[in-house]
């Protein structure tokens, strides 16, 4: 009689495996260092957030990448910046954190792209973009002259020096103001008939590149003075009298270019000594 020796094998199945469920930690290693496990245990993934500044940028400015970055677990976070113009990558500032005012021009859209890491994992990518806006032409100064003008003079304007951050050409438009108010003249000269004698008068001078304006600048200010009047001669009568006579002295061709009303002074002179104020003389004083 033969006896079959029944051979037995024995497997062992992880409860793991037969539940689903992942294996279980059984040491407080903190990740991702883990003594006992095959498979490193990252965690969560890093976040990241960028802003792209400043908000509103011009040719002028620097674009700077602002990053706030963290990982879950407290560990070490690596970063990734690519920087794009209009779509396209900029390669020659990968991994900076900003970008040159040479390297921008108006109307351009740039997009940086934040990626973190821990070492094992990437987070989401965080992105930002801005479009370079036209930078603001600079006035420095503007003048005018002559410092005590006439009726008969033509004050003029003169602007200092100009200054446009992307290279622009800059144009000067002017605003006159005479007596407190703005007058209807926008050129760089104002001429008499546009102010009288007291006014005080100054110009607002504005930058413009062709696109925007600068901001406005205002000028030193002068008061229009009085013009002196002029006579064409004077008369006296009678011609000729005794002490009985009184005599009387008349301007003619009073002219003023003011507009000012007819007035004139009087000095009688006898034996050129004497000298006499009035329109009048009489024989009390020859």
């Amino acid at each position: 009689m033969y006896t079959r020796l029944a051979s037995l094998l024995v497997i062992c199945l992880p409860v793991a495996l037969l539940t689903g469920c992942p294996p279980a930690d059984d040491d407080d290693s903190a990740p991702p260092v883990d003594d006992d496990d095959t498979v490193i245990d990252y965690g969560d993934p890093p976040t990241a957030t960028v802003d792209l500044l400043p908000d509103a940028p011009g040719a002028e400015d620097i674009l700077v990448a602002s990053i706030h970055a963290e990982d879950p677990e407290g560990g070490e976070v690596f970063l990734q910046v690519r920087w794009e113009m209009d779509g396209a990558a900029v390669d020659a500032y990968d991994d900076l954190l900003f970008v040159p005012t040479s390297a921008t021009e108006v109307g351009e859209e740039w997009t940086v792209t934040v990626i973190p890491s821990d070492g094992g994992q990437d987070g989401a990518a965080a992105t930002d973009a801005a479009v370079i806006g036209n930078g603001l032409p600079v006035l420095f100064a503007v003048t005018i002259a002559p410092q005590a003008p006439a009726e008969g003079d033509l004050l003029v304007a003169t602007p200092g020096g100009t200054l446009d951050p992307d290279g622009d050409t800059v144009s000067v438009s002017y605003s006159w103001w005479v007596g407190g108010s703005e007058s209807a003249v926008t050129g760089d000269t104002l001429s008499s008939a546009d102010f009288g004698k007291g006014d005080t008068i100054w110009v607002v001078a504005t930058p413009n590149d062709g696109l925007n304006d600068g901001a406005a600048v205002i000028s030193n200010v002068v008061e229009a003075v009085n013009t002196e009047p002029s006579g064409v001669g004077a008369t006296v009568d009678p011609a000729s009298g005794t002490e009985e006579t009184t005599f009387t002295c008349t301007g003619e061709g009073f002219d003023d270019i003011d507009g000012d009303t007819e007035g004139w002074l009087y000095t009688w002179e006898i034996n050129g000594i004497f000298q006499v104020d009035g329109p009048t003389l009489d024989g009390g004083w020859f």
